[in-house]
């Protein structure tokens, strides 16, 4: 790479930044600190190669031993003390420092109002049969747990308009209502509003309490100047010096719905009164005709509307914007459980830093994102999504996200995650997490959550080549401009007038929405996710439909309905100017709203039929049957394409489901990630890219090392990565590649199978060492007395070769590092899952000695400390009961 860019991006390449490199999410466990601990953690981050910390104070773990020390209460005068302490030995490390906001999760805190507090309604109905009178309990407060009747209503069992309710009179100091019902089957309706009704979930000392409520601007704002205020306070500065960003976990406000004044604002905003629709529009299990499910509908979609909207105003931008008041940068998670209270696009365009998440042994949602046990797509998706869009430079994750499998997460399944939230769009890892364990907590110490993250770990020596692998991946891609192709819409107008704000729908429906950008990438295409309002702000430039940084040969609408008039006449005058838009499935025949709904219908039906007049194209939505396979869907994907005549910028020959990728460019540079993630299966393809492929190298983010890529005589490059094996390329559009069609065959020996006696020694932690001979490699849990074993075991062997020819060894499989030297001389490191070593001259002929290193999980060992509370509490949230496998299996061989 000759130029001046391309050479400082190897430079970078070869030495990352700290904001490039792995940050850890640090839990202060129970505040329970003390300088002395802190700098050894530090040290620990540091030397495994972490760029930087997360700060986040949290509660013990309720089955941690607790020893000597006392709690610091967040934001108290010696918190602070620590903070400050923190940050700068971070600093002296060349650490970055981010904080999060409050403690545990969500916002909140004992200080609170009960003004200030979360608030929501809820909408109980009961079946009744008349004619009779009947009395019916109402519910009461519970202790601080306001829970207020607002409303009783009797409607008839199936409902066609408002006017059928009849409301029921009732005494507010009474504990139940006297209810007459008619002759038929009828239904009461029970509003009810409650708050502080949630806590903070593993809240530290003097950060627990009642929930903020965040669609409350006056108390957001006052809960977090509390914050700075106090920091700034007692360090005498006048901003939030040495931190970077200020960070917003994921918002798990479960049944946050109101806000004093909501009505007010609601009619404000849209021009009717709320309060008759509440509890149709809140339960969905009503029924009613099909007429008054449409007016149902609009009212239900402006509710949501309303609270997203509210929800950015008091909450998100009030937090995005002290960031910058405080001199740091805003880093937020715009997903949440059980409500996604925005549009994803719109919560993940305002920080400086959007932020997804990606859990191990976690099931997903969608068809084919399940791969090992690894939920990823979605909020990445989205946030990388917006990042593109917006122009930002850093898009992290939340990574590693473990709470049922801590002690058999192995560095090959992080890589396989960490490849995953690659191709996805993320540059930035944030691991989850590390745990303040002091050494006197003993084993395996305090563990709020995570993949044991921590020097015990039989693993954690090795913990610098994936960090050395992941920072410099992202360098490249921070110091480069993301490529899509491809912008998909989903119908979440749709979504929000049927469900309202409930993410499982958005996820769900329609089934193929969020498993479509994985069929893309196997294909060669990249892609994002859109909304309306980006949609409101394209262009035509260049032939492209132009979003903010990215530009799009291609627009799809995925079972798009329900479509606000404005976004119709936008896709009409996309239309006009020869843009490729795809409606899939359903056609956009409605606009959302109440009001001015018939006026706005109209406007929909009109634009989408001039659009049809000049050229938008159509396709059916694919079949459900298609869900049995990834490969299914990618076949349907790729009719698609050649259908609308898009061609990949990554053409593959033979694409296969196990290859995901992502392009980026720098200046003309060209920038390809492939990635093999499934853990059995080779891939094995050709690729080429643009008009003429053109020259190109591997960067090899192991070893820093580039080479050169060869043409095959179809003029493409020759592909084949073996399990969990990614393939960085760089391409210059100015230059040509050479081929290699006239490359002869080398000669090669036949495999030679290493076999005879292993000697095999253990190394368990907690235990002496302990040696064996065995004549075949099998697990050695296998083995009666090393069932429980955990550690490391060294496996010593003497053989003959009759030649020197041979160029590697190759183990069948590892459970799960392998360090492999022969006669004395270092092999290599197995820590991903390639059992393939470069014998690099050290073969000898005649006698040869070879020594492998093999480390294990911990899992079987701490499964057997019954007597260990931290030990059993973790093991016992095992999906999968059986043992783990440990050392080496099957055949050794010189190849």
């Amino acid at each position: 790479c000759s130029s001046s860019y391309q050479s400082e991006l190897y430079a970078r390449f070869l030495n990352p930044v700290s904001e490039a490199k792995p940050f850890f999410r640090w839990w202060w466990n129970g505040n329970q600190l003390s300088k002395k601990e802190i700098l050894r953690e530090l040290r620990l981050m540091k030397k495994a190669g972490i760029g930087g910390i997360e700060i986040n104070p949290i509660a013990m773990p309720e089955q941690a031993e607790i020893i000597n020390g006392k709690p610091v209460n967040w934001l108290s005068d010696e918190w602070i003390d620590y903070l400050e302490f923190t940050i700068q030995k971070a600093s002296d490390y060349g650490m970055v420092t981010d904080l999060i906001v409050g403690t545990g999760w969500p916002f909140g805190g004992e200080f609170l109002m009960p003004e200030e507090t979360i608030q929501g309604i809820v909408a109980k109905v009961i079946q009744l049969t008349g004619p009779k009178k009947t009395k019916i309990p109402l519910p009461k407060a519970n202790g601080e747990y306001l829970f207020e009747v607002q409303k009783i209503t009797l409607f008839p069992s199936i409902i066609s308009s408002l006017d059928q309710g009849r409301e029921i009179s009732f005494d507010t100091k009474s504990d139940h209502v006297i209810v007459e019902v008619p002759k038929g089957e009828y239904e009461l309706h029970i509003l009810t509003r409650q708050n502080m009704f949630r806590s903070v979930m593993h809240g530290a000392p003097g950060g627990s309490g009642p929930v903020l409520d965040h669609f409350n601007k006056h108390a957001v704002e006052k809960y977090l100047n509390h914050m700075s205020d106090r920091i700034k306070q007692k360090t005498g500065k006048t901003n939030l010096e040495g931190i970077r960003a200020l960070f917003c976990d994921s918002i798990e406000l479960n049944g946050a719905n109101w806000t004093n004044g909501f009505e007010t604002i609601f009619k404000q905003k849209r021009g009717y009164d709320i309060e008759p629709y509440l509890t149709l529009i809140l339960n969905n299990e009503i029924k009613v005709t099909p007429e008054f499910q449409d007016e149902l509908n609009r009212a239900r979609f402006d509710y949501s509307l309303t609270l997203a909207e509210l929800f950015t105003e008091s909450f998100i931008n009030p937090f995005h914007n002290w960031c910058h008041v405080n001199g740091v940068l805003s880093r937020y998670q715009a997903y949440g459980h059980p409500w996604l209270y925005t549009d994803l696009i719109d919560g993940y365009m305002a920080p400086d830093i959007p932020e997804g998440d990606q859990w191990l042994f976690n099931d997903g949602w969608q068809p084919f994102t399940d791969i090992d046990e690894i939920r990823y797509a979605i909020w990445n998706k989205y946030a990388s999504s917006a990042g593109h869009i917006a122009n930002r430079k850093i898009v992290s994750t939340e990574a590693m996200t473990n709470t049922s499998g801590v002690f058999k997460a192995s560095l090959k399944y992080i890589k396989q995650a960490t490849d995953l939230n690659l191709t996805t769009g993320v540059n930035h890892q944030v691991l989850h997490g590390f745990n303040y364990s002091p050494e006197e907590a003993g084993f395996p110490g305090w563990i709020r959550f995570g993949c044991y993250f921590n020097e015990h770990n039989p693993w954690w020596q090795y913990m610098p080549e994936w960090t050395q692998y992941s920072s410099r991946i992202s360098q490249v891609f921070q110091d480069s401009t993301a490529i899509s192709q491809v912008a998909i819409m989903g119908p979440t107008p749709d979504i929000w007038s049927k469900y309202g704000l409930d993410r499982n729908p958005f996820n769900l429906e329609p089934w193929y929405l969020h498993a479509l950008w994985q069929a893309l990438s196997h294909l060669g295409f990249c892609s994002d996710y859109i909304n309306e309002k980006l949609l409101l702000d394209a262009e035509m430039v260049g032939g492209k439909i132009t979003i903010g940084a990215m530009k799009y040969d291609i627009l799809l609408l995925c079972d798009v309905e329900t479509i606000e008039s404005e976004a119709a006449r936008k896709i009409e005058e996309l239309i006009l100017h020869d843009a490729r838009i795809v409606l899939i499935g359903q056609k956009p025949t409605r606009s959302p709203n109440m009001i001015s709904a018939p006026k706005n219908d109209g406007i929909v039906n009109k634009s989408i039929s001039n659009a049809f007049s000049n050229g938008i194209l159509a396709a059916p939505s694919p079949e459900a049957s298609l869900k049995k396979s990834p490969k299914l869907l990618m076949n349907w994907t790729e009719q698609l394409m050649n259908n609308c005549g898009i061609i990949a910028n990554l053409e593959i020959t033979n694409p296969q489901t196990n290859l995901f990728q992502i392009q980026y460019k720098k200046e003309d540079t060209l920038v390809f990630f492939l990635a093999n993630v499934e853990r059995k299966r080779d891939f094995i393809s050709a690729i080429s890219f643009g008009n003429k492929t053109k020259w190109a190298c591997q960067w090899n983010p192991e070893t820093g090392e580039k080479a050169k890529l060869m043409l095959n005589k179809n003029d493409e490059i020759e592909i084949h990565l073996q399990p969990l094996e990614t393939m960085l390329i760089v391409a210059d559009p100015k230059e040509t590649l050479s081929n290699n069609k006239d490359l002869k065959e080398e000669k090669t020996e036949s495999p030679f199978e290493i076999s005879g006696a292993w000697t095999v020694t253990f190394n368990g932690l907690n235990s002496d060492s302990k040696s064996m001979e065995i004549n075949a490699l099998i697990p050695i849990n296998k083995f009666p007395e090393f069932k429980d074993f955990g550690g490391e075991i060294l496996y010593e062997i003497q053989f003959e070769s009759k030649t020197k020819l041979y160029q590697e060894l190759v183990i069948d499989e590892v459970y799960e590092t392998a360090e492999v030297q022969l006669n004395g001389n270092f092999l290599g490191l197995s820590w991903w899952g390639s059992n393939h070593f470069k014998l690099e001259g050290n073969l000898r002929k005649g006698k040869n000695k070879l020594e492998i290193k093999v480390t294990t999980l911990l899992a079987n060992y701490c499964t057997s400390l019954k007597d260990n509370k931290t030990a059993q509490y973790w093991t016992s949230r095992y999906k999968d009961k059986r043992p783990v496998k440990c050392g080496l299996a099957g055949k050794v061989l010189l190849t």
